[in-house]
């Protein structure tokens, strides 16, 4: 048996109402002759007469009568289906959800997610913060749309790009002496007390393994979880800083400090952000994409990463 359809229904309900095939017709913009084809066919097809015809008008059967209740409550959801399809095409409602590490979502989110439900008020935005390593699983799993960080192995689940690379630097107070110089030698961290993050970030190993090359057995003599926490203790003099230097002009503590390369080597890393190879990005996550690249790109004064994975 064929399936009904939705042109079926219309031509049902409007016959129902209108009680007059001629009448129906002219609401559905069709002729009469095809109007009647579609009740025939309605008919053929539940099994049962829905009209009795007379010279004047329609006369609904009993079978009519429930099944015209039935169909405008299918009609009614498929008029719902496609305006909440269009208010998520149109972001009018819908959700995105970003996986980031705590240093992009204390320090460049808040202006991303701002921005963005300053224009789409109705879209709910999902933060889960994470640590690094974890970043992949929650977006190749489909958990999250986005996600912004520094993972040590990207899965090859995800697709990523570039939006900004970044070299380890001491960061210390604008009136520190060493604030003079353009760059400075590892080297310096045997003469000076600094903070820096724990062994389980990848920020951390990336500057032991730096460390490790260059035959320096140094520790930091404080350690701290999130890299806010490092910049407000060399804000306050404690130590110097060694950790990327991305932060600096976002942070709360920015203005007070400065960032001076390492050298020789120099240690960088990408800050990523990833998406789910294969996997279409909503319209609310690709708007929130394009708000993100917009405000990386302001904080590195234009410059941003391009390069695609």
């Amino acid at each position: 048996m064929a399936h009904v359809t939705f042109r079926q229904l219309r031509a049902l309900v409007e016959t129902f109402h209108a009680g007059k095939l001629t009448l129906a017709s002219e609401r559905l913009h069709v002729t009469p002759g095809a109007l009647s084809m579609l009740l025939r066919q309605l008919e053929s097809q539940l099994g049962a007469t829905l009209f009795e015809r007379t010279s004047r008008r329609l006369v609904p059967t009993d079978a009519a009568r429930h099944a015209v209740a039935l169909a405008e409550r299918v009609l009614a959801d498929m008029k719902r289906l496609e305006q909440e399809v269009g208010n998520f095409q149109a972001l009018v409602q819908g959700r995105v959800s970003i996986a980031a590490t705590p240093a992009i979502v204390s320090q460049l989110l808040p202006r991303t997610a701002m921005r963005f439900k300053a224009e789409h008020p109705g879209v709910t935005v999902s933060i889960e913060d994470c640590a690094p390593d974890d970043l992949w699983e929650l977006v190749s799993s489909g958990h999250c749309d986005l996600g912004v960080g520094s993972p040590d192995l990207v899965d090859k689940g995800l697709e990523w790009e570039v939006l900004a690379s970044d070299r380890i630097c001491v960061i210390c107070r604008r009136d520190d002496p060493i604030s003079l110089h353009a760059s400075m030698k590892w080297d310096l961290l045997r003469q000076r007390d600094f903070i820096s993050v724990k062994r389980e970030s990848g920020i951390r190993r990336l500057i032991d393994q730096t460390l490790l090359r260059l035959g320096m057995d140094v520790k930091p003599a404080i350690e701290v979880t999130y890299l806010e926490s490092a910049l407000a203790l060399a804000r306050a003099g404690l130590a110097i800083a060694v950790l990327p230097s991305f932060f600096v002009q976002g942070s709360l503590h920015g203005a007070d400090l400065v960032a001076r390369p390492l050298t020789a080597p120099t240690a960088k890393r990408d800050i990523l952000l990833l998406h789910k190879r294969g996997r279409e990005l909503s319209p609310a996550a690709q708007c929130f994409r394009e708000i993100l690249l917009e405000e990386v790109s302001e904080l590195r004064g234009g410059r941003r990463g391009t390069q695609r994975k």
